[in-house]
């Protein structure tokens, strides 16, 4: 563990105080930076004669005479805490340091720092000088630190001591604490009776007895809820408690519901700074949109910064409750973004420093670990110990390990890939004292089949072969048959029940299991979909695996097929002792991509803990491959725990923008009840700011039209002044513009694509604008579902100009020629027709299409060839739909870099990584499908698929473009606009700012409207080129829109009026910004001494009115804090509407 994290600050601080110096001044260092930042008060030296301290205690007189007195402030002081893990028993009884406590004799000798006397650099520097380097480190660097030196908890605990940080940290706590107990009760909440009084007598007298009645026959199975419901109302009060104090620091008299009250705050707690003025005109520059948030950190001290951005923190979360308590007030946008610019800020000024830059291209350099890898490359494993690493994407995980065998050239390591060609590529890289291979092929080696059994798949046809009648006979449930509008006959077909057969026994294989367990292994959909009883389909489960596991002969008198997921499976019920015996050959054991692992895979490698060390390697955060029957296992610390954790977050592969919208996506992560609290992970990049993350162009449409063809297209009758168009005509020139274009453009659209080519567009949605055929850069778009991959792919063949082509990515089984021929397949199909299909197809199994929908519902959610025929019926009525597949046919490429656009699922991208990647639409989760409609995601089957998102968005390296589903989180988590007040003809980074666009006059402040993001568009690059910030920058700039002046805005009788109204962000910035701008709050008078010692009892403070607040009074607080969310989903909506 390395104690201390920030060095720099440390030497900084020890070149300006020597420890062989002390200035008079020095007991106060932190004073002349912070007001509030004072070190904690030294204990004085005791007198000869008896004192009293400030407080009225006593001082014992102590002989000077006695020669155990004259040393006794050399002696080490003695702790007087029971146990030193309780951070705060240690913190209210360890006494207080001394400059001979915190300086000892030892600490200027040369100690051996890796020994058991271990301590850490701090007590080298002065006591100020430390406390002063303190408030430089994180919250989790002092913890680290805490627990390294436990000397250090009194100057943490200290009340001088960040005191806003520390508010804000205690502040965000209670209301996550809060915020979970009302998503735990909000069903009881909503669904809870109105019935709350009686409404008469006789009512609430039987509402009594009932109740009466019913507490005393349920008192002990009430308890349990009495106790949550207490837990409740102790965190809510906490909650409440922590709102009051606050608003009591700020000293607000009523509830702040926008940011008028904010500099007068500020003025109320920082008015006796030495840097007051310049932190009042950085927070009027702030909230209007003229100053970034950071630019306080180079305005004054370090210190006081951060405690200036945390103050300001604490008012927006005001803001922001005190908005969702009042009536009709909508969530307010700017505050969101104004907090999130604050939080970066700091984490930003709390990050550890970036690497160096990459060398030059060309450049011939060693291989240098980074500080993360060089950690767990250094740590030795040795048998029985358990060693896991969390390598987040691109983090160097290959070379890392490849460094760790390099090292260790006499030890034998057995190295575990996932699948067949990630051993075959570890073998060409691997040295030979490291042997490569699958887990498949460990258990192969070590099984004894049955004679003449053959290894491969069960298909449905061959169970039902098998098994004959013992499978039962079922329908589909009513709703489920309704849905599916097959016809009459609801009958499941012996396929569909024997694919349910086999779905069980997977999972069966898949899990570490004894036996099949029917409430375990059988799906779901059997018990919802259908009439079958699970233990029915369990029993022929069981039926079939005794068949393989006897190698029993069929009607043709061959063996039963061994899947290869059989013989894992095998191999996992046997002795331990088995697979002991091969790994005794072996001193480590390497397990690649260990997320991916079964259950049962986990318990047979876990075996060779007896006889090896274990290294399991791999990212939590990409485990993508449920379906196959991939697990976490390994990485679950309460079943396996592991000797040492190591985590790799320095990713190779792309920026610092990626890594913030990657980090973001995790962050959403709601950890499980179960879980241990740990600190969310922060990824970084190698590449700097190179790299950049884009909108998708279609989202602003309407910013991105080319004003000058709309108006030369509709000319406006009445010029004024030079003949130019007035600014409200051009405005309503270009809308009918658009709107005529967009028609003609549709019209258009029809006419060319026909019917099936009509049906795709409306299922793909527009995919841009084409350009010219040498615009178009060269790009990869990654889908979830094969569906969406198919459909753009079609739409792409009519569209995409000549000579581009596309490659498609895909598994093995779904090639272009394997497509091709299941879309022809399925069109004869799903017409009946006589035409015969192709000799191999999977569909030829299946007499009619109602055959094939039963089996897919059978089979479930996986992404197959048969569900990928099934997703496509739509397109299959169509006329023109066999055109549409003949014209795909001729735009495939032969191989990828022959190709402009590369079609591929996540699937398939795991491990790979591109320079321009497309994330499509088709992702889930949708920020407000669950039921809390938080900024977060609780469910687990949601959490996995934002591992699907998270490896997605983590394959670009140099440009990236986010569709709509993620722009949905990105705005719900740092708002879509921003709003500026900024002078009329300012120059800025976008250009200059003209005009007002209503009144054509530059007395008023503009109004301009800012989003966070740029729009790209790979399949046309020109789409920003109208854009009037796109020719004042080479690259792509966030989209800025001038709504208008000040003036125009606030007028009643003007059009921008009404309009701003639309908007509740821009009508409260239009009322509050200018006045904001104007604020010049003078400091608190000083008070009369004398006038106040005649009026002790009404000293002047403070008095709290909660009557003026209406979270301290609302009558159902738990509700409204849950409707809150559910507002806030609304008006994120609204505002990508």
């Amino acid at each position: 563990m390395q104690p201390l994290a920030y060095v720099e600050p440390l030497r900084i601080a020890s070149q300006m105080h020597p420890p062989h110096q002390k200035s008079a001044g020095s007991s106060s260092i932190a004073s002349s930076s912070m007001l509030t930042a004072h070190s904690p008060a030294k204990r004085k030296k005791p007198a000869p004669s008896s004192s009293t301290d400030p407080q009225g205690s006593s001082i014992r007189t102590i002989p000077p005479t006695t020669k155990a007195a004259s040393t006794a402030s050399n002696r080490p002081l003695k702790k007087k805490t029971v146990s030193s893990n309780d951070d705060s028993l240690a913190a209210r009884l360890q006494p207080k340091l001394s400059q001979s406590s915190w300086r000892r004799t030892k600490s200027y000798q040369h100690v051996d720092l890796s020994g058991p006397t271990r301590r850490t650099v701090l007590e080298w520097l002065p006591r100020e000088v430390v406390f002063m380097v303190l408030h430089l480190l994180s919250f989790q660097d002092l913890h680290s630190l805490t627990w390294a030196d436990k000397r250090i908890r009194p100057l943490v605990h200290a009340k001088s001591f960040s005191p806003w940080r520390k508010r804000l940290a205690s502040f965000l706590h209670a209301e996550r604490l809060y915020d979970e107990t009302i998503s735990l009760e909000e069903d009881s909440i909503f669904n809870a009776s109105d019935a709350d009084a009686p409404s008469d007598d006789e009512d609430a007298h039987a509402q009594a007895t009932t109740n009466a009645a019913a507490a005393t026959d349920a008192t002990a199975s009430r308890a349990p809820a009495n106790r949550a419901n207490s837990d409740h109302v102790q965190i809510e009060q906490s909650f409440v408690q922590a709102y009051a104090d606050l608003v009591s620091a700020f000293e607000l008299k009523s509830a702040p519901v926008d940011l008028l009250d904010l500099v007068p705050c500020l003025t109320r707690i920082w008015h006796d700074h030495d840097s007051f003025t310049t932190i009042r005109k950085w927070c009027r520059d702030f909230v209007v949109g003229r100053t970034s948030a950071d630019h306080i950190l180079a305005a004054v001290d370090h210190i006081t910064a951060i405690e200036v951005l945390c103050c300001v923190r604490l008012y927006l979360a005001l803001v922001r409750i005190s908005r969702a308590f009042a009536q009709d007030l909508p969530p307010l946008q700017s505050a969101r973004i104004l907090d999130y610019n604050l939080r970066s800020a700091v984490a930003t000024f709390f990050k550890p420093s970036a690497i160096a830059p990459l060398p030059p291209p060309g450049a011939h350099l060693a291989f240098q670990l980074t500080h993360e890898q060089a950690r767990f490359v250094n740590r030795d494993v040795r048998p029985g110990e358990i060693i896991k690493v969390q390598a987040f994407a691109g983090t160097g995980k290959t070379r890392s390990l490849l460094a760790y065998a390099d090292r260790r050239p006499n030890k034998r390591f057995l190295y575990i890939a996932f699948n067949k060609a990630a051993a075959e590529d570890a073998r060409r890289r691997f040295p030979t004292h490291v042997q490569c291979r699958t887990m498949h092929s460990v258990a192969l080696c070590q099984v004894v089949r049955a004679a003449g059994q053959e290894i491969g798949d069960l298909r449905a046809r061959d169970v039902v072969r098998l098994l004959g009648d013992s499978l039962p006979a079922g329908q589909l449930a009513k709703t489920q048959a309704m849905a599916t509008q097959t016809g009459r006959d609801h009958r499941l077909t012996p396929t569909a029940v024997a694919t349910y057969v086999l779905a069980t026994l997977q999972r069966f294989f898949y899990s570490d299991d004894a036996t099949i367990i029917p409430d375990r292994h059988v799906p779901t959909k059997v018990a919802t979909d259908t009439d079958l009883k699970i233990r029915a389909v369990a029993r022929c489960a069981q039926e079939l695996w005794d068949l393989i596991r006897q190698g029993a002969p069929d009607r043709s008198g061959k063996s039963v097929r061994c899947p290869h997921d059989a013989y894992v499976k095998l191999l996992q019920l046997q002795a331990p002792h088995h697979s002991e015996n091969y790994f005794k050959a072996f001193d480590v054991l390497l397990l690649d991509e260990a997320q991916d692992l079964s259950a049962a895979q986990v318990s047979i490698l876990l075996r060779a803990q007896k006889h090896c060390g274990i290294l399991i390697v791999g990212d939590v955060f990409q485990k993508i491959y449920g379906f196959r029957g991939g697990t976490a296992k390994a990485f679950n610390e309460r079943l396996h725990p592991s000797s040492a954790h190591f985590q790799l977050t320095k990713s190779f592969r792309f920026g610092d923008n990626v890594a913030k919208i990657a980090t973001e996506m995790l962050g959403l992560r709601k950890p499980a009840p179960w879980e241990r609290a740990a600190p969310r992970p922060v990824l970084s990049g190698a590449l700097g700011t190179n790299d950049r993350v884009y909108a998708e162009a279609n989202l602003f449409r309407d910013l991105l039209a080319p004003p000058e063809a709309e108006q030369s297209q509709f000319p406006t009758e009445t010029p004024q002044g030079d003949g130019a168009p007035s600014q409200p005509a051009a405005r309503q020139t270009q809308a009918i513009g658009a709107a005529a274009t967009q028609a003609q453009g549709a019209e258009a659209l029809a006419t060319a694509l026909g019917e099936g080519g009509q049906a795709v567009a409306l299922q793909v949605g527009s995919i841009g604008e084409m350009g010219h055929s040498e615009d178009i850069l060269t790009h990869t778009r990654i889908f979830r579902s094969n569906r969406k991959l198919c459909l753009t792919a079609l739409a792409l063949s009519a569209s995409l100009p000549q000579p581009h082509k596309i490659f498609l990515k895909t598994s093995q089984s779904l090639q272009p020629d394997a497509i091709v021929t299941l879309l022809r397949d399925a069109h004869i199909l799903y017409h009946n027709d006589s035409r015969s299909m192709s000799r191999n197809s999977l569909l030829r199994d299946f007499a009619s299409w109602k055959d094939l929908v039963q089996r897919v519902e059978a089979e479930g959610s996986g992404e197959t060839k048969l569900s990928l025929a099934v997703a496509l019926g739509g397109l299959l009525a169509s006329s023109d739909f066999l055109d549409q597949v003949a014209l795909l046919e001729t735009r495939f490429a032969p191989t990828e870099d022959a190709a402009t656009v590369v079609l591929t699922t996540v699937h398939q991208a795991k491990g790979l990584e591109w320079d321009c990647v497309v994330v499509e639409d088709d992702f889930r989760p949708v920020f407000g499908n669950d039921k809390t409609q938080r900024v977060e995601v609780a469910s687990y089957w949601h959490q996995d698929e934002l591992n699907h998102l998270y490896v997605a968005l983590t394959r670009a390296k140099r440009n990236l473009i986010v569709s709509r589903c993620v722009m949905h989180w990105i705005a719900a988590m740092r708002g879509l606009y921003q709003y500026r007040l900024l002078p009329s003809n300012t120059n800025l980074s976008i250009g200059r700012l003209g005009l007002c666009p209503h009144c054509n006059g530059s007395k008023h402040a503009l109004v301009v409207r800012e989003y966070r993001l740029a729009c790209f568009d790979f399949l046309n690059p020109k789409c920003n080129q109208h854009r009037p910030e796109y020719k004042h920058s080479r690259e792509p700039c966030p989209p800025t829109d001038v709504v208008g002046c000040v003036g125009c805005l606030s007028d009643p009788s003007s059009a921008a009026h009404v309009d701003a109204l639309a908007d509740p962000d821009l009508a409260v910035f239009v009322s509050t910004a200018p006045k904001i701008t104007r604020q010049r709050p003078h400091a608190p008078k000083p008070h009369d001494d004398a006038a106040e010692g005649k009026h002790d009892e009404k000293a002047v403070g403070f008095k709290l009115e909660p009557a003026k607040h209406a979270f301290l009074n609302a009558d159902h607080r738990s509700m409204k804090w849950a409707i809150m969310h559910h507002e806030y989903k609304r008006a994120v909506y609204s505002w990508l509407a």
